[in-house]
């Protein structure tokens, strides 16, 4: 599986920023026309995830705040949202996310939509093992929605639970309600490597609780090649990698 299916992520956030701007002086600087174009940073993708609490505290808002700008217009995910119930898309919209605490959330705001929990290596580590890998400072936190789990702040961005097993990241799965179980290349790859076999294990755990399976990134056919061993039922790649290595789809 490539990445042609509409996605909505909803990775678990916290961006620090001042809570109010500061007084700018634009000096000679127009912007009675601003438009802020770019990549997925300029939407307010952070830490793989596109929702509205980051979106509000993206730089192009920042930036039209600091400079005057009052009319300044945003796509936002829950203006999305809207639109995919308008047009019946719901089954064809996954909303994704490392955070059980946001998935959480969006089945109470959107329980038609299906649910993708996410899991990486690093939500299986110490906290000091987390600061000798990324070399960020790790702050266990108080979270308000902590479903039974530990949470805590990686850096400035990153706000994750952790996990003591595999089989509580499914466990915590199953709460939600979710469909899909996703797991990093950080996630199986280790795996594989400590105890061969455990991935397909897990996989097969996963399918034994209704669960289906996608694996993410393959950006090389070896990766490619890799997750399809393990019995994923989906892999996310580029789209031309994917349409070479992805099963013909037999017709309806």
């Amino acid at each position: 599986m490539y990445r042609t299916t509409a996605l909505v992520s909803l990775l678990a956030l916290v961006l620090l920023v001042p809570g109010a701007a500061l007084a700018v002086n634009t000096g000679s600087a127009d912007f009675t026309n601003y438009v802020s174009a770019g990549d997925s940073l300029t939407a307010g993708f952070m830490s793989g995830s596109l929702i509205d609490t980051s979106q509000l505290h993206d730089y192009p808002l920042i930036i039209a705040t600091q400079a005057g700008v009052s009319d300044f217009e945003q796509p936002l995910v829950s203006a999305a949202v809207s639109e995919v119930r308008k047009t019946k898309m719901t089954g064809k919209v996954i909303f994704d996310s490392f955070s059980p605490a946001l998935l959480y959330l969006a089945a109470q705001a959107a329980p038609g939509i299906p649910r993708e929990l996410d899991i990486s290596g690093l939500q299986l580590l110490t906290p000091a093992q987390i600061e000798a890998i990324t070399g960020l400072p790790v702050t266990i936190i108080n979270k308000n929605i902590s479903l039974g789990l530990t949470w805590a702040d990686i850096g400035q961005v990153f706000r994750l639970p952790g996990y003591a097993s595999p089989q509580q990241f499914l466990a915590t799965g199953m709460a939600l309600q979710v469909r899909i179980v996703g797991g990093e290349m950080d996630f199986f790859g280790p795996a594989e490597q400590q105890q061969p076999g455990s991935g397909a294990a897990f996989v097969a755990a996963a399918h034994s609780l209704g669960l289906r399976t996608f694996a993410d990134p393959a950006n090389t056919p070896a990766d490619w090649n890799f997750f399809a061993s393990l019995g994923v039922d989906a892999t996310y790649s580029t789209i031309p990698m994917g349409v070479q290595l992805q099963p013909a789809i037999p017709e309806p």
